[in-house]
């Protein structure tokens, strides 16, 4: 309900309306790049120019998913979950632990997307 909430405009001919039908046309777009090249995307940095529109998508999902390709999508969220389960049971490791600790905070730092 949120999402779309973004991509209703209130004033008609306002430049907000505008926006947010260019917004909700290069979510479209993304999605449309996505399902032509499922696989490996089109490359990093490169829905720009095959959108033609030389703009992000405004949604890391669908950018990445667009970029990448459909596995880059599921590797790059399923690290979210990695993460947030190690920085979870690092929350509950006791100081007797700490070796142990030690381990989980470099798996941690290796699960982290570099940007």
């Amino acid at each position: 309900m949120v999402l779309w909430a973004a991509f209703v405009p209130s004033n008609h001919g306002t430049e907000a309306s505008l926006s947010a039908q260019q917004r909700k046309e290069l979510l479209f777009k993304s999605l449309k790049v996505t399902v032509r090249h499922p696989l490996f995307g089109v490359g990093p940095g490169n829905f720009e120019v095959v959108s033609g529109a030389w703009d992000v998508t405004h949604n890391s999902y669908t950018q990445i998913s667009a970029e990448g390709g459909i596995p880059a999508f599921f590797c790059r969220y399923l690290s979210f979950g990695v993460d947030l389960l190690i920085s979870e049971t690092l929350e509950n490791i006791e100081k007797q632990d700490r070796e142990f600790g030690y381990s989980l905070w470099r798996l941690k730092l290796l699960s982290q997307p570099i940007s």
